[in-house]
């Protein structure tokens, strides 16, 4: 009997701890390869004076800015941007301090748009990326490189598994080829003068002049001998 009741308490220990085990919350490691996060890149219109006096966060975040928090220093709304490739890229730490990361091996550059809406979004695995601000689509000066890791704790502690980035590059302003009221100095802009300089045309008179005079002295002789 007493072996049967230590059988029995054992069995439910070892249930009791295969239970325990099964329900409790699993902690994901940062290098758990197997789990994804997601990298988010919000893109803005920015312009040469805005590059500098923005709202956007200068470094990775751990949340989203509202439409109405992404401001300009003069409080005007940042209107997004679309088309803005980035290049993503896996890199470990270097032991240059001229190049603190180098190309992770076995790395899949992949490529990521903006959408109308300035955002761009892709899962990745844990790990440190480098996120690369193409040129061309109207950035004149694409924005530095930035170095992500995923998941990312910030300082408080907090671990976040979708991260937010913000690109910085001003943006090319086209000048219109055909303006409206274009300026050229070989287009005339008044109505030309084609009656001519008086000082030019004083010759002229003073004949008409002189010979109407003639006339008229023609006339009085004339009408003397009569």
């Amino acid at each position: 009997m007493q072996k049967h009741t230590i059988k029995a308490v054992s069995l439910a220990m070892l249930l009791a701890f295969f239970l325990a085990f099964w329900v409790s919350p699993q902690t994901v490691r940062a290098d758990d390869t197997s789990a994804t996060y997601t990298l988010n890149i919000v893109k803005y219109k920015l312009s040469d004076q805005q590059l500098q006096n923005s709202t956007l966060p200068k470094t990775p975040t751990g949340s989203a800015l509202t439409t109405g928090e992404a401001k300009d220093s003069a409080g005007n709304i940042l209107e997004h941007m679309a088309g803005v490739s980035y290049q993503i890229d896996e890199v470990l730490p270097s032991n240059d301090k001229n190049a603190p990361f180098q190309i992770a091996p076995g790395n899949k550059s992949q490529t990521i748009t903006t959408d109308s809406n300035g955002n761009a979004s892709i899962a990745l695995p844990a790990g440190i990326y480098r996120v690369t601000e193409l040129s061309g689509n109207g950035i004149s000066t694409p924005a530095a490189p930035v170095i992500v890791q995923l998941p990312m704790t910030l300082q408080n502690g907090q671990t976040v598994n979708n991260v937010y980035i913000y690109p910085k590059s001003s943006v090319v302003t086209v000048s219109p080829s055909n303006p409206e009221n274009p300026t050229n100095p070989s287009t005339p802009t008044k109505i030309p003068n084609t009656a001519g300089n008086i000082s030019s045309l004083s010759p002229v008179y003073f004949i008409l002049a002189g010979v109407g005079l003639v006339g008229v002295y023609g006339l009085f002789i004339k009408s003397k001998k009569l």
